[in-house]
């Protein structure tokens, strides 16, 4: 049966199996969502080219309907940079879920 892996300990396992240097290590964290959105922003390093992924960690109060993206990603140099996490109600044209207070689990990697 495979290992169930979530989070940081998935990032670590992928790190660890392409042989990863620390220059492309994933960045992981959590981040708990106000009003339906977040920006992660406390040194991270964001390039153009970086892969970023998102999970709920813990569901907070949302409709159905709802979906997290990835939104105005701001590359920097190394410890710099940002993206936000919000919340949208795929089901009534992508309108913000602001009642939405998630903890998101998300992974940066490149």
């Amino acid at each position: 049966m495979p290992r169930r892996t979530y989070g940081g300990t998935l990032a670590r396992d992928m790190a660890n199996s392409l042989n990863l240097d620390s220059a492309y290590a994933p960045q992981t964290g959590s981040a708990t969502l106000v009003a339906g959105t977040v920006t992660v922003d406390t040194t991270i390093t964001v390039n153009a080219g970086s892969f970023i992924a998102v999970q709920v960690e813990t569901p907070g109060a949302g409709v159905s309907g709802t979906r997290y993206k990835i939104d105005a990603r701001v590359a920097g140099v190394a410890g710099t940079g940002s993206f936000d996490i919000t919340a949208v109600d795929s089901l009534a044209g992508d309108n913000i879920v602001n009642t939405d207070v998630s903890v998101m689990r998300w992974v940066i990697l490149g």
